[in-house]
Parts: structure tokens; C-alpha cells; sequence
């Protein structure tokens, strides 16, 4: 509950028990079927009908053994499944089955670069960008055969900063942010030029709120809050004082129906930042990996 900061239970835990031990790693609500999609550390993807209280495992051996780390809906019936380790999956919302695999297949052009993905982002033009774990972006274009990959180019300021992507946002503008382990690079595809900010920075998660602000969630050295031109405005770190952010390990950025910011990870609390007023309040939850609306 966002105004009263409460925690809500919403799939009932004995469900979930029925499988085994349930890791959850990613999440994503379909506000209009009314469906929640799961992504889990070591046992798939399942599915829970929110209005039938029933939950169902997406049967595929290849997705059940490797960790879900991002689930995107590309159109009202289609989503892509990125794993640590089996590539790209896309499914079928309403038939609940796979329809295609994206996986990195050594010598053969046009396949995906590597199986370690990390984000799967849909842009305006609705191409599909693939972020792995230390390959590169790879973009899939359906009117065309095969990926377009984005790696970082040795001693060229002008490419990716890092092939190790996390995160990956289109802003107001038009231009691409890219969490990088060695800070954010930003592409103007108007002119396909390069600007790198936040060096020395693994940055995890990159959010644009409804003000044209640009969030960005780091390991070890907690949220920035930069302007549109990638300038920082301030900085939240939690150095063991009041109305500080929770934790300096941010993995999730979300504005509520508030303008508030939440701000979730490890080794601390939820942070629930007012913007308005400059002020933190906490939810006692120790881990966060994902947050919907």
C-alpha cells in the first residue's frame, strides 16, 4: 500500500510452496489481462491469474535452470524472458507456451551475442534491445534479419562504454541511457554520438520519472539524480544518518501516483523518497529486485 507504507500479500505463499522453494528474481503485471508474471532464480517462469487466484509454471527445462532476470511485454500479447545463461525467450501470454528462443550460437551470423542477458528494453521504433552480461547490446529489428550488436570499441570514446550492461532507457528526447559496471553511456541516435558520466560507477538501474529527471541506482554508492543533459543535481548516499536514503545498493527505481521515488535493493530497507518535501521514509523489506504499478 503506497500511502499507507504496508506490506500487501498478493500471491498466497502456499501456492508458491506447492512448487518447491521459490526464488523470485523479476516480476511483471499485466494490468489489463490481470496476470503477474514470475521470474524465478532456479525454478522458471510461472504465471498467476490474479483474478482465479491460480498460479501455472511455464513448462520449458532450458528456462528452469537458469535465473530470470528481466521480463518485457513487446506487444498485448507477447512477452521476451531474458536468463543468466539460456539467452532470450519470447512467449505467449494468452497460450502460456514459448514461441521462439534467441540464444548465442558460436560461428553463425545474426544470433544473439552472448546468453547472459540482463535487460530487455522496446523502443519507440519497436526495436528490441538485449543487454547481456558482458557482450554487448544486441538489437533486434523484426523487419530485419538477424541482431545489430553495440559493443565498446578499444580507445573509441565514441561507442559503448562497457560491453557489461544492466539497464537500458530511452528518455524524453529520444536518447538511449545504458547502465554500464564503469558508469552510463548515452546515445544520441540523431547524430550517433557518445557521452560517458558516472565513471568508476557499476551502475545497476537507470529511471526516468514524470519530470524529466533521470534516477540512477549504483552498487556500493547509492542513487544520483541527474538532469536530461546527464548533470548531476544530487546525490544520495547513506552514511549511518537521519532521513537518509536506505541502502547504497539500488536495483529498482520507480515513481508512484504520488511523484514519490522508490528506491529498492540489498543491505537495507525500501527507501521511499518525497520529493516535494526531501524526505525518506523506510518499508522493512531487505531485498527488492523489481517494482511494478
Amino acid at each position: 500500500d503506497v500511502d499507507e507504507e504496508s506490506l500487501l500479500p498478493l500471491v498466497d505463499n502456499r501456492l508458491l510452496d506447492t512448487n518447491g522453494q521459490v526464488n523470485i528474481e523479476s516480476i511483471y503485471y499485466n494490468s489489463s489481462l490481470k496476470q503477474l508474471w514470475i521470474g524465478t532464480v532456479e525454478s522458471g517462469v510461472f504465471f498467476y491469474d490474479v483474478e482465479r487466484r491460480k498460479l501455472v509454471s511455464i513448462d520449458n527445462q532450458q528456462m528452469r535452470f537458469n535465473p530470470i532476470l528481466t521480463i518485457l511485454p513487446i506487444s498485448e500479447h507477447l512477452l521476451f524472458v531474458g536468463t543468466d545463461g539460456a539467452g532470450a525467450w519470447l512467449i505467449d501470454q494468452k497460450e502460456l507456451g514459448v514461441l521462439q528462443a534467441f540464444r548465442q550460437q558460436e560461428g553463425i551470423e545474426f544470433t544473439l551475442s552472448g546468453d547472459g542477458v540482463y535487460d530487455i528494453f522496446r523502443d519507440r521504433e519497436g526495436r528490441v534491445w538485449i543487454s547481456t552480461y558482458s557482450d554487448g547490446v544486441n538489437i533486434l529489428d523484426f523487419g530485419r534479419q538477424g541482431f545489430q550488436i553495440l559493443r565498446h570499441e578499444k580507445n573509441m570514446i565514441n561507442s559503448l562504454g562497457r560491453d557489461h550492461v544492466s539497464s537500458i532507457l530511452e528518455d524524453t528526447h529520444g536518447r538511449i541511457w545504458f547502465a554500464t559496471n564503469n558508469g552510463v553511456s548515452i546515445f544520441n541516435p540523431l547524430n550517433n554520438q557518445w557521452q560517458h558520466i558516472l565513471d568508476n560507477t557499476n551502475v545497476l538501474a537507470i529511471y526516468e520519472d514524470s519530470r524529466g529527471t533521470i534516477w540512477v541506482g549504483t552498487y556500493a554508492k547509492g542513487v544520483y539524480r541527474l538532469n536530461l543533459q546527464g548533470r548531476v543535481l544530487k546525490h544520495f548516499m547513506r552514511h549511518g544518518n537521519a532521513n537518509e536514503i536506505g541502502s547504497n545498493f539500488i536495483y529498482t527505481l520507480l515513481e508512484d501516483s504520488n511523484g514519490d521515488i522508490w528506491m529498492g535493493g540489498k543491505k537495507g530497507p525500501i527507501s521511499k523518497y518525497q520529493v516535494k518535501e526531501d524526505v525518506f521514509s523506510y518499508i522493512p523489506l531487505s531485498q527488492a529486485n523489481y517494482f511494478v504499478m
